[in-house]
């Protein structure tokens, strides 16, 4: 008894993991791979800018998420996507018209970043 006790907290947190997987289920997610979005209206795809490699200022991850911070947009939630398999390193950003991570500080003077709920840049 004991023993199943001290492996209640792992067994609750696989139970949330599979609750929140089982719930994204039914939408399936394929990557698309491409320097530019081939069908920018077609649904569950996510696209990935990345070449096969993250980039000077990018690090390799599992699960990347769909909205990283940019020069533009902050985002205080996300969907639970995995997305990419990159993000960018501390202090850096993604710029959506180079498609690479850039210092916070080479963003456009004229663009004021504003907090959203979600600005999903890898649709």
């Amino acid at each position: 008894m004991f023993r199943l006790l001290q492996q209640l907290p792992l067994l609750l947190l696989l139970l949330c993991w599979w609750l929140n997987y089982s719930t994204l289920a039914d939408e399936v997610y394929e990557t698309l791979h491409h320097y530019t979005n081939p069908e920018p209206d077609r649904k569950n795809f996510i696209w990935n800018p990345f070449p096969g490699f993250c980039g000077r200022n990018a690090t390799a991850v599992n699960c990347g998420g769909v909205c990283p911070e940019t020069c533009a947009y902050k985002s205080l939630k996300c969907l639970p996507h995995c997305g990419v398999p990159c993000v960018c390193r501390s202090g850096y950003v993604f710029s959506e018209s180079l498609l690479k991570c850039i210092l916070r500080s080479d963003c456009p003077t004229n663009v004021q970043q504003q907090e959203v709920q979600t600005h999903r840049v890898f649709q």
